[in-house]
């Protein structure tokens, strides 16, 4: 075969499979330093012996040897850093040793990257009170198309302008040397083909504000952190007109983690027609403010075909000594939807998110599937949350109902 198909071919294998190649025959003995793709992830990272500083002793003796032998370009480098345990003082000693080593060489190794093509680069480090501080040659990778931080400090080369290919970027616990320069203002200027935009947890460079935000009229994908957003309080209007003045954008994810959100049930005229996927993270069944608002993102999506509500938080019976009122909480579902698919995790049986599903299946004739998904701490019996669910009235004759029990013996 050529060798581009070769390549191909152990690209799509993990690594130490493609490595284990060498072993056929003569012809295939280093037939793996062809690899394009260098996945270092957490999967791999559990493959390696279960030993003391395994991944770290791993990438401290083997990884720069190994990027020397390739021969062609490196296109994908994915490096996860695990956070692991420290007990007494010696080994405290040498896991912070051994990280600082591997950070400079990290350098090395971004800087060897940086002359071979690299298209995406991604950099996963787990040890929270300890970011890897990246140097100025990831600036100098301008093919790079997908960019994935987590607990990184960037320091931008003077006279840096862009990466001209950039169309992923997600970033996660991400600071930068410089206090004056803001993620809003690093993303609109260096990111300017920008399709995909995810960033999470707060962090100290100051909010993402939406009007920043639509200037990214490329973006096809978004994933909004409120906590992010300041101090304001963000309404459903102002997230419909942000996704309004994105004419590419398919998903939406909102995390309404420490949010301050608030429904106005508003719709405006904004051409709101491709955005097809919804997810809502962290909504807080108690906080009717928050339900409005997820109800008005709903009802204000013409097109919308996948819903998923992820971590949400239960309603609980009692809510300062007294019984919740469930008047307040009503999920206001109106009109024909256009769902095919809704996921809905961490169920908790309450009236209220019975009334939710209740609506979604009464206005949705196009829905195919459903999947419900129930949290069961300890040994507590199932409250037969799954017999009601099935006598729910669906608008779709084709409508599945799928419910998950997920046991959690140590809650």
């Amino acid at each position: 075969m050529p060798e581009i198909v070769i390549t191909n071919v152990l690209d799509r294998l993990p690594l130490q499979e493609a490595v284990r190649t060498s072993i056929l025959s003569r012809n295939w003995r280093f037939t793996w330093t062809l690899l394009s793709q260098l996945v270092f992830d957490y999967k791999f990272y559990r493959y390696l012996p279960r030993k003391k500083h395994g991944g770290h002793l791993f990438y401290k003796r083997n990884l720069g040897k190994l990027l020397l032998q390739l021969e062609g370009s490196i296109t994908k480098f994915v490096l996860y850093m695990p956070a692991e345990e420290q007990r007494g003082k010696r080994n405290i000693e040498y896991c912070n040793t051994m990280y600082a080593d591997i950070v400079k060489d990290i350098n090395h190794w971004i800087l060897f990257l940086s002359t071979k093509g690299i298209k995406e680069f991604t950099l996963i480090n787990m040890r929270p009170a300890e970011p890897v501080k990246l140097p100025n040659h990831l600036f100098l990778c301008l093919g790079l198309k997908h960019l994935k931080l987590r607990n990184c400090c960037l320091h931008p080369v003077p006279g840096f302008h862009c990466f001209p290919k950039l169309v992923a970027f997600e970033f996660d616990q991400v600071t930068f040397n410089d206090r004056s320069c803001k993620y809003g203002e690093f993303i609109t200027r260096c990111c300017p083909l920008l399709e995909i935009l995810k960033f999470s947890f707060y962090t100290p460079n100051g909010e993402v504000k939406l009007g920043e935000i639509a200037k990214l009229v490329n973006l096809k994908s978004l994933s909004l952190w409120f906590c992010k957003l300041g101090d304001m309080v963000v309404t459903s209007s102002d997230i419909i007109q942000l996704v309004g003045s994105l004419p590419k954008l398919e998903t939406l994810n909102v995390d309404f983690i420490l949010a301050k959100a608030a429904g106005d049930g508003k719709r405006l005229s904004a051409n709101l027609r491709r955005l097809k996927t919804l997810e809502l993270i962290g909504i807080d069944l108690e906080d009717d403010i928050m339900v409005e608002c997820a109800c008005d993102l709903i009802n204000g999506l013409p097109n919308l075909q996948t819903l998923k509500m992820i971590h949400v938080t239960p309603c609980f019976l009692l809510r300062g000594g007294g019984l919740l009122d469930y008047s307040k909480l009503v999920w206001s579902i109106k009109g024909n939807l256009q769902l095919q698919y809704v996921k809905f995790e961490c169920f908790s049986g309450s009236q209220i998110e019975l009334h939710f599903i209740k609506s979604l299946l009464a206005y949705s004739p196009l829905l195919k599937e459903m999947v419900i998904i129930e949290e069961m701490c300890g040994r507590r019996r199932h409250n037969n949350s799954c017999r009601e669910l099935l006598k729910l009235h669906r608008a779709s004759p084709i409508a599945e109902l799928h419910f998950f029990l997920i046991c959690k013996l140590n809650c």
